[in-house]
């Protein structure tokens, strides 16, 4: 957790991010909806400032499923960066987060270690990803769920 002046190079510490975004998709209770996932891995550097992100996916799995995942993802790393930086804002219905003004954005997509899928979104610029698609209803069920449990 960073309350750095606002000219101060951001610091991301993408092990955190990794870990914490693999927690997350590791529940129990997320993984009935995303049994596709077989890997998840996300690294990036701060200098220069970009976030790779590696999904590789079971085969069969739908174009509509794989963005609506990636995008997803994308905004739980734009959250867990503002949870680490104040001075960057999370994801909403609208934007996958202000890390993306400042950093590079680099996903592939693989099926039995074949590119499936592959952009790279420069710092600052618009996402082929759509932040609306939002998993937000998962969230709900799971609180729901952990509350009654």
């Amino acid at each position: 957790m960073t309350t750095a002046s606002a000219d101060q190079a951001y610091d991301m510490d993408f092990v955190q991010i990794n870990n914490d975004i693999i927690d997350y998709y590791s529940q129990e209770n997320l993984l009935k909806y995303f049994p596709f996932i077989t890997d998840l891995e996300i690294d990036g550097t701060n200098n220069p400032a970009e976030i790779d992100l590696k999904l590789s996916v079971e085969e069969n799995v739908s174009d509509e499923a794989i963005v609506i995942l990636l995008s997803d993802i994308a905004k739980n790393i734009g959250d867990e960066a503002a949870i680490q930086d104040f001075r960057l804002k999370e994801s909403s219905e609208s934007s996958f987060g202000t890390v993306y003004d400042h950093y590079a954005f680099h996903y592939t997509v693989t099926v039995n270690d074949e590119v499936t899928a592959e952009d790279t979104v420069d710092a600052g610029a618009k996402f082929s990803l759509d932040p609306s698609y939002d998993l937000s209803y998962l969230k709900e069920y799971l609180a729901k769920n952990e509350s009654s449990s």
